[in-house]
């Protein structure tokens, strides 16, 4: 019998304790499985952050009960985390805890498909594995995939940094190669999911215009979960309508994803680990694929050192990826421009498409998306009036009420995709109708003042 659980349901009640305490189960278990081991670091060290901090707290106030107030804060620590609010990877930092459950005859195997030379040491930490332990290593390094930076330019609207492949999905529809957009947070999505929305307008669907029929769909943690089983399914799917996927790292751990050709990340990842981890999810299949990562100072704030130094470098991205894996393999290409941009740069084979390499963006022989001369041809309002600040707090008032009342109306039990009302009129919405209202004097004033215009705000905003 094989029994399925995550670190949280394990670890934050007290009902698997038991079993695991019972004579009769401790018997009869002859193994233990952690996959997605890679998330232990990344939470352990933040645990023993935190423990550490409050350890040196109590030493300094009483010696003697040390360990006793150290225990109590462990268990309260685990008692906050219990909330909605806590990240489900969270528990994997307590999954050393799970060691001193099960007896030590029996057998435990960790899997994980990326993790650096420091990754390993903090996992064999935590979960307080021998040094005796069998380690079965295989590279991340894959010939199929190409690496792929590019510089994002703040001033370059949305439209034109994914013009590309808008105007892909707009001729080809259902054959565009399948492709993963990362972002750093759910605004980001948001932005992004709204720019394909209003440039693809009726090419935004495989066939009626239904939102369970979208080929561009955006996926986070917070999304519905039948928003979330419409795309896990789809995207499971090698037949599937799905062309482009904007999320968080909420997705892809754990799914087999087919037939994509292509991840971008709109910012770098935390780590170099979690970027490979990321990357890995193109061309499962073996099929050519290529990771495009733009980059820029405020997008690459949150990354560590190795990922900052990683945008900026100058050597061969792959082989540079590959050494904090400790890969001693060399992959020989037949033309080194299909290895990584930079390789590119000093590919002298001279062939036709050396100097090529797909990407989101707009180029230079190529016209705008459809309607971006909408947004760029908008005419100054004529007239305007005179309000108050109490008039604009009372328009925002009516705005927030007259929202509320449109959220009662959604079901989120049956929806397979994210609803237009939280995607078109939110709170930045409301803010720009109330700061903008003294030159608004009908819809179709709000139209053209509000709804080109607000996605390159919102970007700004965003990163």
């Amino acid at each position: 019998m094989l029994v399925y659980c995550s670190p949280e349901c394990a670890l934050s009640t007290t009902t698997w304790k038991e079993i695991f305490s019972d004579s009769c189960f401790r018997k009869k278990l002859v193994g233990v499985a952690v996959d997605e081991a890679h998330c232990i670091p990344q939470w352990y060290v933040l645990f023993l952050c935190v423990f550490i901090a409050f350890y040196i707290l109590i030493f300094n106030e009483n010696k003697q009960t040390l360990l006793h107030k150290t225990f109590v804060y462990d268990v309260s620590c685990r008692g906050l985390s219990r909330q909605k609010s806590a990240p489900f990877r969270k528990w994997y930092g307590y999954l050393g805890e799970l060691r001193s459950y099960i007896p030590d005859s029996c057998k435990i195997i960790v899997l994980t498909a990326t993790a650096t030379e420091k990754s390993r040491h903090e996992i064999f930490e935590s979960l307080n594995l021998p040094a005796s332990t069998t380690v079965i290593q295989q590279s991340p390094n894959r010939k199929n995939i190409k690496y792929v930076k590019q510089y994002l330019d703040k001033k370059c609207p949305l439209e034109v940094q994914f013009g590309f492949l808008i105007n892909e999905l707009r001729e080809n529809g259902i054959k565009t190669p399948r492709t993963i957009v990362y972002c750093q947070t759910r605004r980001q999505c948001s932005v992004l999911f709204r720019m394909f929305e209003v440039y693809l307008a009726k090419y935004m669907y495989n066939g009626e215009d239904r939102h369970e029929n979208r080929i561009v769909e955006m996926y986070h943690a917070g999304s519905p979960d039948n928003v979330k089983r419409h795309i896990l399914e789809n995207m499971r799917n090698s037949e599937g309508h799905i062309r482009v996927l904007v999320s968080t790292i909420a997705f892809g751990m754990g799914v087999n994803c087919k037939n994509v050709r292509r991840i971008v990340h709109f910012g770098p990842s935390e780590t170099v680990e979690a970027y490979v981890q990321e990357c890995g999810r193109a061309g499962r299949d073996g099929g050519q694929s290529t990771c495009v990562l733009f980059y820029n100072g405020l997008l690459s704030a949150h990354c560590d050192a190795d990922m900052k130094q990683y945008v900026y470098i100058e050597q061969c991205l792959r082989k540079w990826l590959m050494s904090h894996f400790s890969c001693s393999d060399h992959l020989e290409f037949d033309f080194i421009h299909n290895c990584c941009s930079n390789c590119m740069q000093v590919c002298d084979c001279n062939g036709s498409k050396c100097k090529e390499v797909w990407s989101p963006k707009l180029r230079d022989e190529y016209d705008p998306p459809t309607m971006h001369h909408v947004a760029c041809s908008m005419e100054r309002q004529k007239f305007t009036r005179v309000l108050t600040k109490t008039d604009k707090r009372l328009l925002k008032q009516r705005l927030v009420e007259f929202q509320k009342d449109l959220l009662k109306g959604v079901s989120t039990e049956t929806m397979v995709s994210c609803p237009n009302i939280l995607l078109e009129f939110n709170m930045f919405h409301i803010n720009q109708v109330v700061e903008n209202c003294h030159n608004l004097f009908s819809l179709q004033d709000v139209w053209k003042q509000l709804r080109y215009g607000a996605m390159n705000m919102q970007l700004q905003y965003c990163i």
